[in-house]
């Protein structure tokens, strides 16, 4: 019989987390191999309230949800549920909220979804995510262009092969952050959420899911999500009051 994940962990003294060498603010690989992000520093203060050694196993998002069911993985930070992921996992309380937002091209007026919602609008997003399954449902009568990636869709707008790029808050900031040219950050009203959880394996015994709903409890009032994301944020040239506008803890 398969040993469950908190016994697990327990026994091993190794909390297994996956890296995402390459998704700033949340998760990266400096150019020195250490790794950083929100992610990264709540990963590390809960091994060190489970008493464990932190194990970081490269990996991309794609691939996480796969390897947590093989055994590879003993969480995923930083999920979105969606029906789909709430079938094959357990998923945990929110850490936060983030707004749902796009990256319009210059001069392109946005005030509402419903500006968006029109046949002559393309809009870009990764293929399979929230992101898609959010533009389709608020645009329908939009041309909604799904691609491979995050960075693909964004590429979209500022090649102009698309109007805007449906996104979470925090990323569609990072962008026109980096390249002022690609437009402007937009939160289209009405204003719509998306909670940050932590997806588990699913197990018949709920102990891991238990610990960790209540371990989110204890780490949004001791500040530990908050503080480890505002510095995230901080580090990648976004300030931690204007990054309050995008995120709910």
């Amino acid at each position: 019989m398969e040993t469950e994940t908190f016994q697990q962990i327990l026994d091993t003294k190794k909390l297994r987390v996956p890296g995402f060498s390459a998704n700033q603010p949340h998760m990266w690989k400096d150019v020195d191999g250490s790794w950083r992000g929100w992610l990264y520093e709540v990963s590390k203060s809960l091994a060190g309230d489970l008493g464990a050694e932190l194990e970081i196993v490269e990996t991309t998002w794609g691939n996480s949800i796969i390897e947590l069911q093989q055994n590879r993985l003993d969480l995923i930070l930083g999920t979105t549920p969606t029906p789909e992921r709430l079938m094959v996992m357990d998923v945990s309380s929110g850490m936060y909220k983030t707004r749902l937002a796009v990256t319009a091209r210059p001069g392109l007026a946005v005030e509402t979804w419903e500006d968006l919602n029109k046949p002559e609008i393309k809009i870009s997003c990764d293929v399979g995510t929230v992101h898609e399954h959010m533009a389709r449902r608020l645009c329908p009568n939009a041309e909604i262009i799904a691609l491979k990636s995050v960075e693909e869709a964004a590429l979209a707008v500022r090649s102009r092969r698309a109007d805007a790029h449906c996104i979470f808050w925090t990323s569609s900031r990072r962008s026109t952050l980096n390249d002022p040219g690609i437009g402007e950050t937009i939160v289209p009203k009405p204003i719509f959420f998306s909670s940050s959880n932590i997806g588990m394996r699913r197990e018949r015994d709920k102990t891991w899911r238990d610990f960790m709903n209540g371990w989110i409890d204890y780490a949004r009032g001791a500040g530990i999500i908050q503080v480890a994301y505002l510095n995230a944020m901080q580090s990648i040239g976004i300030d931690p009051q204007e990054a309050l506008q995008g995120i709910e803890f």
